[in-house]
């Protein structure tokens, strides 16, 4: 009995070794110098290949599909799995995988590369000079990277099309095959206008059904990259601004925070929207507001500079645009200018943070402004003095003239009806009108008098008539 079940154990062992072992059997086929595998599983799992040595040295094309092989591809643990060796691929196909990066750099001798319909977000350039064709649509390349917060300035910044803009260079402009169905991931593009935009340029396209949506053309969107980095300022860094609508050509935004900047930058893209300077050292050079580059400027961040006065945007036309924004919070304004109150000031003004003086009369004159103004000055309320809050201590010396005219008019209200009181009083004790109706002019007719002469001839009549009754009863 013991020996049957140590047997039937045995066996058991046995087929579960075979099925396991058939089980991790890579699904390839090989003709000739072409091997194509598909389910494939992850490259940490052994994979077992029926090829043999022979047969793998002869194999120059590598055609990978339906597999899951995890998300970051190491080539060279994947050629190792299925006993192949970089430098002998000239050809290599990958579709329909999870893969999301992929590194070629080994693959020295590669002349034809198709990674249609994978996962794949970024391609750094794989500096393969043999590389004659490349396919690349179906992936969901990041493009824009939408910002959630609606308050910031920037939509999107154009940093991932600097790592892939080898693609549109003149080397690649002709293997890139596919360059024409190749598009953003549309998940990361939340713009409503941006969206019916794309919509607009679908419906142009007969190709292309209007019912589906593409996202935006990545070559376009390497394009943008590429022609805003070559005009953007040194050291900054440049976006797509936050401003409807949201399409080509598009308003930039311009972030040059933290360089220890002295004055603005000279040279900016004529279509710059808005403009980030906080943090750097700028104190009064902004003569660069009057040049035709800030033209088409409508935000200005100067917040934690070193900023003292308004004097330098006083002859500049920038605060008098409409729908302009200036963040001057964190510098060192003391002074509220008396030439913003008279002007027609359109700009919104962001001032909290800075060590303002209070003598009344500036007091005065910022409350002044900011009560019929205060859409323009969205921080107003938040505004403190170096020893106390502005619009406070110098209210007490200030008089407000409609409290006045109400005063005068409670007082008049009350005196004249303490001499109506009295008039009546005397009316009816002495039956004598008072001193100004008794001497009014004669020719002055008010309504009154219309009521007693009304009055008097009923009295009249009725005594005349009395005295016609009197007489009859007589006789």
């Amino acid at each position: 009995t013991m020996a049957i079940h140590a047997g039937v154990l045995i066996l058991i062992m046995q087929l579960y070794f075979f099925t396991n072992a058939e089980d991790n059997r890579c699904h390839c086929t090989h003709k000739e110098f072409i091997l194509e595998c598909s389910n494939l599983p992850d490259t940490n799992d052994p994979c077992i290949i029926s090829t043999t040595s022979q047969e793998n040295d002869r194999i120059t094309h590598l055609a990978i599909s339906n597999s899951f092989i995890g998300p970051n591809i190491s080539m060279d643990d994947l050629l190792t799995s299925l006993k192949l060796l970089p430098s002998q691929l000239s050809s290599l196909s990958i579709k329909n995988t999870d893969i999301s990066s992929i590194f070629l750099s080994s693959l020295i001798n590669l002349e034809h590369l198709d990674l249609r319909n994978n996962e794949i977000k970024v391609l750094l350039d794989p500096k393969l000079p043999k590389l004659k064709k490349i396919f690349l649509s179906g992936n969901p390349w990041t493009c824009f990277v939408v910002t959630s917060d609606l308050n910031n300035w920037t939509f999107s910044s154009l940093d991932q099309g600097l790592d892939m803009f080898w693609l549109i260079g003149d080397a690649w402009r002709e293997r890139w095959i596919d360059h024409q169905n190749t598009s953003c991931e549309p998940a990361k593009i939340k713009s409503t206008e941006f969206k019916k935009h794309l919509l607009r340029n679908l419906k142009q396209r007969k190709s292309v059904s209007s019912d589906s949506m593409e996202g935006f053309p990545l070559a376009g969107f390497l394009s943008l990259s590429l022609n805003t980095s070559a005009i953007c300022p040194k050291n900054c860094t440049c976006g797509i601004a936050r401003e409807a609508p949201i399409e080509p050509p598009f308003k930039l935004i311009i972030t040059c925070r933290g360089l220890n900047l002295t004055e603005l930058p000279s040279n900016i893209p004529s279509h710059t929207f808005a403009l980030d300077v906080s943090h750097n050292m700028i104190e009064e050079k902004l003569e660069a507001l009057t040049s035709p580059e800030y033209e088409q400027l409508r935000k200005l961040n100067i917040s934690n500079n070193r900023v003292k006065s308004f004097e330098c945007f006083r002859y500049t036309n920038f605060l008098f645009k409409i729908g302009t924004i200036l963040d001057l919070t964190q510098n060192k304004l003391s002074l509220f200018p008396s030439w913003i109150c008279s002007s027609q000031l359109h700009s919104k003004l962001y001032l909290s943070g800075n060590p303002w003086l209070c003598p009344c009369d500036q007091v005065r004159l910022f409350d002044s402004f900011y009560q019929k103004n205060h859409n323009l000055l969205p921080d107003g309320d938040s505004l403190a003095c170096m020893d106390l809050t502005m619009r406070e201590e110098c209210h007490e010396e200030s008089i407000d003239p409609y409290v006045v005219i109400i005063i005068v008019e409670l007082v008049l209200f009350v005196v004249l009806g303490c001499q109506f009181y009295k008039d009546w009083k005397m009316y009816t004790t002495t039956r004598q009108l008072p001193w100004i109706s008794r001497h009014l002019p004669r020719w002055l007719h008010l309504p009154t008098d219309m009521f007693f002469k009304e009055k008097s001839k009923r009295k009249c009549k009725t005594s005349s008539s009395s005295r016609k009754t009197s007489f009859a009863s007589v006789d």
